[in-house]
C-alpha cells in the first residue's frame, strides 16, 4: 500500500513540476511579443517598427489574396515564401484599427507557408512583410469590397436601368 501511496505521491509531484515548467516558459514568451508593433496605430508605423521602409521588393514570395471580396465576409490571407531562411512573416492589412493581423516567427524546420482570416475595414492593400537573413522582402496587394455581396462562380446580372420620366412611351 504504501509503494502505491508514493508512487502516486511522486507522479503528483512530476505533474506539477512539469505544468509549472510549462506555465513559466509560456509566461515568458507572452512577455516577449512586440507590443509596440501589435499597437501600432498605422501601416507606416508598423513598417518603422519593423525596419522596413526600404524592404526590397519579394520576387520570391506568393501573397494569395482574392482582388474582390464580399463587404461582410472574412478574407483569406496566404503566404508562401520560396526566399532561403525565412525566419519571420508579418501580415499588414491597411486602414484597419490595428494594421498588424499577424506575424510568424519561423524556425528553419518549419516550411514558410502560413494562412490567417482577416475582417477588411473596405477597399484597402495588404502588404507583408518577409525577414530571411536579416533582409526584409514586401509583397503587396490591393483588395477592392464589393458594394453588393458578390459571387466569383456567377457574375452579377447587369442592373437594368430604370427609365426616366422623360423615355416613358405613352400609353395611348
Amino acid at each position: 500500500m504504501n509503494a502505491l501511496l508514493s508512487r502516486r505521491s511522486l507522479f503528483r509531484r512530476v505533474a506539477a513540476t512539469s505544468l509549472w515548467w510549462l506555465g513559466t516558459s509560456l509566461l515568458a514568451r507572452a512577455t516577449d511579443w512586440p507590443k509596440a508593433l501589435f499597437s501600432a496605430a498605422s501601416s507606416d508605423d508598423a513598417l518603422t517598427q519593423l525596419n522596413a521602409k526600404a524592404a526590397q521588393k519579394g520576387d520570391a514570395i506568393l501573397l494569395e489574396v482574392p482582388d474582390i471580396a464580399d463587404r461582410d465576409d472574412r478574407v483569406t490571407v496566404r503566404v508562401l515564401s520560396k526566399v532561403d531562411a525565412t525566419e519571420q512573416i508579418t501580415i499588414l492589412v491597411d486602414r484597419a484599427l490595428r494594421p498588424v493581423a499577424a506575424q510568424f516567427l519561423l524556425s528553419s524546420d518549419i516550411e514558410p507557408d502560413v494562412s490567417v482570416e482577416v475582417k477588411l475595414p473596405g477597399t484597402t492593400e495588404i502588404t507583408t512583410i518577409v525577414q530571411a537573413r536579416n533582409t526584409l522582402y514586401t509583397v503587396r496587394h490591393e483588395v477592392k469590397l464589393a458594394a453588393e455581396p458578390y459571387d466569383a462562380a456567377t457574375p452579377a446580372a447587369p442592373k437594368k436601368n430604370k427609365p426616366s420620366h422623360g423615355n416613358r412611351e405613352k400609353q395611348a
